[in-house]
């Protein structure tokens, strides 16, 4: 009976113990959090330009990160603040308030408990350092079905170009010019890029499908992979971050909103910040930044896309037979590659050696940026287009004084030359619903098809549509002889820029539009000296005198 009282006791005991504990305040101790948004000081910036803060003591905690304060808590609205890259000037700022809640300790506490999993009574995995970042967006790859999905490995898809050129160029000018974060390849353990793009509206960033180019090239900023303040490691359990740093700057590049309007809040990045972006590059892809465009030999890269991504150079053969027919394979060393399918880091070895580059409008012009110092690359475009040269243009005067490479570029004006690629035709419409009601049209898709151009009488939003598919949907034949003339303007310009040979007139015709350099001398055939020619006589004369009788012809019995 005795026994039977004292397992009561005990069991009673637990209980108030238990109740007890359900009753304690917050076993975890909370460091309050604070901020400083110092002014910007950056020669040019305006009173509307953006502004960075810098964060001490947050809590990241179910998808949010939580300013712990017992004090009025921060107005993040009106702090200057903005993450939006694309975002028009004219928009509103795209603040911190989107993923960032201020709470009380006490409440902080209650939200803890009411989540479960302990995390009230647990010590919190502790992060230094912290950048949050509103990564280039990523879509679902419709034609895939199953990209993005929660437990699917498949990933969404997004575009090369405007995350390599532009947005991890702001990026690195943010880091270094903002927060002093310069040059910091070596000390990439310190910091964490947390992606802070809404997840309600963007499934891949939530469920971090990101595509393999992503996390590369955030890997030249920091050794842990890219995560979602709402994906699957933080929202797991109780984060404290040390230090956070947020917000984009007054730096652009690129197709960013009202980055090149004089007086405008946002300014292009200096030669120095794109220099220190290079060096960061040249150690995380292994090339050297300060490496001058070869010229003996130089080395010509060929750059095609695959037919289903649309503007290929549908007649490569006959332009490699014309071009490896004009230039010498002892002086020119000519090489075809697809970008489809490659590493960044073997696209940046392709590009850092090359002396000049021809392409066709597209991705490939993120590469710009590890092309080498002096190199000239020739911009083909299968139709003209007021923006399509631009962003090589744009790319080209950010690197100068960095790597000061130039830009030709050579827009084709015959439709006669157009061929529509139907599988871009069918992903575009997809994904465009105004677009697949444009191609609904009959009368339009016949006409198109007719003559891949824009026809008359669409009103002006129909025309933008018709343009911007015109763009992705066609691919063209090039004039193979007119190519070998630009691509001689580029190597005789790639020696002028270092010295090497001075420019003369050359031929270059054919329909469409050249800007830039039009004339060129062709490179100049190697001098073979006379006692190369008294060598080979003797050497004939040798070999008719020793060479065997020709022997009779058989002949069946």
């Amino acid at each position: 009976m005795s026994s039977w009282m004292q397992v009561v006791a005990a069991l009673s005991v637990l209980l108030t113990l238990v109740a007890a504990a359900a009753q304690a305040p917050l076993q975890l101790s909370l460091q309050p959090s604070s901020h400083a948004c110092p002014p910007p000081v950056v020669p040019g910036v305006t009173a509307a330009s953006p502004r960075t803060c810098t964060f001490r003591n947050l809590y990241l905690w179910r998808g949010r990160a939580y300013y712990v304060t017992e004090g009025p808590p921060p107005d993040l609205a009106k702090l200057g603040l903005d993450f939006e890259l694309g975002r028009l000037v004219s928009a509103p700022l795209v603040g911190p308030d989107s993923f960032v809640a201020a709470a009380t300790p006490a409440r902080f506490a209650e939200l803890l408990r009411a989540g479960g999993s302990g995390a009230a009574d647990t010590e919190p995995r502790r992060f230094p350092l912290v950048y949050f970042w509103r990564a280039y967006p990523v879509m679902p790859d419709r034609a895939g079905g199953a990209t993005c999905r929660e437990g699917s490995p498949l990933p969404g898809v997004s575009n090369y170009y405007h995350l390599l050129s532009e947005s991890t160029t702001i990026l690195s000018a943010t880091l270094c010019e903002q927060f002093g974060h310069c040059d910091q390849y070596a000390n990439r353990s310190a910091l964490r890029i947390v992606d802070v793009r809404p997840s309600s509206q963007f499934v891949c960033h939530g469920n971090e499908r990101y595509p393999p180019y992503f996390h590369e090239a955030l890997a030249c900023f920091s050794r842990h992979p890219l995560s979602h303040i709402n994906g699957s490691e933080l929202r797991s359990g109780l984060v404290h971050v040390d230090t956070a740093w947020m917000g984009l700057g007054p730096r652009c590049r690129g197709s960013v909103s009202g980055c090149y309007q004089a007086g405008g809040p946002r300014l292009p990045p200096t030669p120095g910040l794109m220099a220190s972006w290079r060096r960061v590059l040249g150690q995380c892809f292994k090339f050297d930044p300060e490496a001058a465009a070869p010229l003996h030999p130089v080395r010509l890269l060929l750059v095609d896309r695959l037919y289903e991504s649309g503007r290929s150079i549908l007649n490569v053969a006959s332009v490699l037979r014309t071009l490896r027919a004009r230039f010498s394979p002892q002086q020119v060393q000519l090489r075809l590659e697809y970008m489809e399918g490659l590493t960044i880091r073997q696209q940046a070895q392709l590009f850092a050696g090359a002396t000049v580059v021809v392409h066709v409008h597209g991705a490939a012009m993120g590469n710009y940026v590890f092309l080498p110092r002096g190199a000239v690359a020739l911009h083909l475009a299968p139709v003209e287009r007021k923006w399509s040269p631009s962003f090589s243009v744009k790319l080209a005067k950010d690197l100068a004084g960095s790597s000061d490479i130039e830009v030709l570029k050579w827009a084709n004006s015959d439709a006669r030359r157009l061929h529509v690629v139907q599988p871009v035709v069918e992903f575009t419409a997809a994904r465009r619903p105004q677009l697949a009601k444009l191609l609904a049209n009959q009368s339009f898709w016949r006409a198109f098809l007719a003559s891949p151009e824009c026809p008359a009488g669409l009103d002006p939003q129909q025309r933008k549509v018709c343009q911007q598919f015109l763009m992705r949907a066609v691919t063209a034949s090039y004039p193979p002889e007119l190519l070998a003339n630009l691509t001689e303007a580029a190597i005789a310009r790639a020696f002028e820029k270092q010295g090497a040979a001075p420019a003369a007139a050359a031929q270059a015709g054919g329909a469409g539009q050249l800007v830039g350099p039009q004339a060129a001398r062709p490179l100049q055939p190697s001098r073979v000296p006379l006692y190369a020619f008294a060598a080979s006589a003797v050497c004939l004369l040798v070999w008719l005198a020793v060479r065997p009788q020709k022997a009779a012809r058989w002949r069946p019995p």
